[in-house]
């Protein structure tokens, strides 16, 4: 069946509410829980149908700096291609369908926010809706499981945009309900976070799957704001400050800022804070970024977002 001529893809980044390290696995990895939030800022992917065959992705953006990959090192481009060879063996594309893709960055790379993850499910969608096509669930969960950590987070993340992750992060419950009502702010200083170095900088040691109490989140979406903030722990952060010293400078600017409550995301580099409304979030963000420059401290990114909608788009 043949789609639309151009399909757009939203790819959000993500944030991690709390992330729990259970402890070194045998294949290397780090066994995870994690309560992941998806969010309305990210990246966009536009998906154009040609007659060639081939996939072709031009990367460009604010945040497409040298170290994203471009062309086949990309996951976009290894998504497009598993996806077009995915179709033709079910019978639904012919060999001359090919696909041009434009990749707008806007999310940092090596900052904790899933860009390059979100971008491969975002792939994904467009391909299908591009064509009105359905490759299988299980096929799409298998190959992003394949791609790389919290891929499969971002293939749906469910009417709440917050999802439990276990295992390496291929392991998603989706929670039910709506996003909740906040506000988060964003920030990504000039440093960037390499996560390998970060998980191998982690010095705690194996424990159990945390105590969430009734439901996924252990209530934590239904708790009012200040009990949320109390909540936020993520237990890469001491990790990544001996990785990279600098982040030590900004977790004391955001202590003395009176957000003390702020959490990196996932390996870093970036940090996020939440609000009760958008307001007070840019309020504060212009605050510490007057404060950030007077300590000299420089930014990649400085933003004010909210939890992914499921409003049409």
């Amino acid at each position: 069946m043949t789609g639309p001529e151009l399909w757009i893809e939203h790819a959000p980044a993500k944030v991690n509410l709390d992330l729990h390290i259970l402890g070194p696995r045998e294949d290397g990895y780090h066994e995870l829980d994690s309560l992941i939030m998806a969010l309305e800022w990210g990246d966009e992917l536009r998906a154009l149908e040609t007659s060639t065959g081939t996939v072709e992705l031009l990367v460009g953006g604010p945040a497409a700096s040298a170290d994203v990959p471009k062309g086949e090192a990309n996951l976009v481009w290894r998504m497009a291609r598993a996806a077009l060879g995915r179709g033709r063996e079910l019978g639904l594309l012919d060999e001359s369908q090919g696909l041009s893709l434009h990749l707008e960055k806007r999310i940092p790379s090596r900052a904790g926010l899933g860009g390059g993850s979100s971008d491969a499910a975002a792939c994904l969608r467009a391909v299908e809706g591009l064509w009105q096509l359905d490759l299988g669930a299980e096929w799409a969960r298998r190959e992003l499981a394949a791609a790389g950590a919290d891929c499969v987070f971002f293939l749906d993340p469910g009417p709440a945009a917050v999802a439990r992750c276990r295992g390496i992060g291929a392991c998603v419950e989706a929670l039910p309900g709506q996003a909740p009502p906040w506000s988060v702010l964003l920030v990504t200083p000039e440093v960037t976070c390499s996560t390998p170095e970060v998980f191998r900088a982690w010095q705690g040691s194996s424990s159990a799957a945390p105590e969430r109490g009734p439901g996924l989140d252990g209530g934590l979406l239904r708790d009012s704001l200040a009990d949320v903030r109390r909540r936020l722990v993520n237990d890469l952060e001491a990790a990544a400050l001996r990785v990279e010293p600098s982040l030590a400078e900004w977790r004391a600017l955001f202590d003395d800022e009176d957000l003390g409550h702020a959490r990196l995301c996932g390996s870093g580099s970036s940090f996020f804070a939440l609000f009760s409304d958008e307001s007070q979030a840019a309020r504060e963000l212009e605050g510490l970024k007057r404060a950030a420059a007077a300590r000299g401290l420089a930014t990649r990114l400085a933003c004010v977002t909210a939890p992914k909608s499921t409003r049409a788009r």
